[in-house]
Formats: C-alpha cells, structure tokens, sequence
C-alpha cells in the first residue's frame, strides 16, 4: 500500500467512524477492542479514500548534460 501523506487527517477521519488506537502511514489500523466489524469496514473505506489508486506515470526523461564549457580566449 502506497504511503499516506496526511497521517493526521486520515487519524481523525478513521476516528470519526470506528475506535481506534491509531493508524500509521502505510494505512495499518490499531483497532480498540470494542471495535465491531461495521465499523471496520467503515474505517476501511475511510482509509480508502485516502489511498491514491493512481498508478503512478511514467518516469521523468533523464536530464540533458550541461553544455560545454567555452573554450579561454588566448592572445596571439
């Protein structure tokens, strides 16, 4: 699973559904005891929504090499 990037954000929206003790950025969830199992899958669709199913494009093209250096200028 891809890394969460607003651990926070997604904290309080898991909390907003189901008990937790926390979730981390790779989208594990600590359930509290209590926690029954519509409120899981609530919290699996919250956790959902956060989660870019996006695969990820193409890489960059790679960097063009620095023009070279002029050559000094010598008197004659």
């Amino acid at each position: 699973m891809a890394m969460i990037k607003n651990v926070i954000a997604l904290d309080a929206a898991i909390r907003a559904v189901c008990p937790i003790d926390g979730v981390s950025g790779d989208g594990t969830i600590w359930y509290q005891s209590g926690a029954t199992a519509p409120q899981k899958s609530a919290a699996a669709a919250a956790l959902a929504a956060f989660v870019d199913s996006t695969p990820p494009g193409p890489p960059p093209p790679p960097m063009a090499p620095p023009p070279p250096k002029p050559k000094p200028i010598t008197e004659a």
